[in-house]
């Protein structure tokens, strides 16, 4: 079985720390700055978000 563990829905980082530990919790991801709910999954999840990024950070760089 896979572990599960929290992930930064905008760039696939594990970096994600509680900035209001309360109901319903605000996370935010130390690779990005992300603030907002997280997702659970596992490291092949986290890969598969940190390539897209990567690809669309591509996109967006002028030629």
């Amino acid at each position: 079985m896979k572990k599960s563990i929290l992930i930064c829905p905008r760039c696939g980082s594990d970096r994600i720390e509680v900035v209001l530990p309360h109901i319903g919790s605000t996370y935010e991801c130390r690779e990005c700055g992300y603030r907002g709910p997280m997702i659970m999954g596992d490291r092949e999840l986290a890969e598969k978000l940190k390539t897209r990024k990567r690809e669309q950070e591509g996109e967006e760089q002028p030629i």
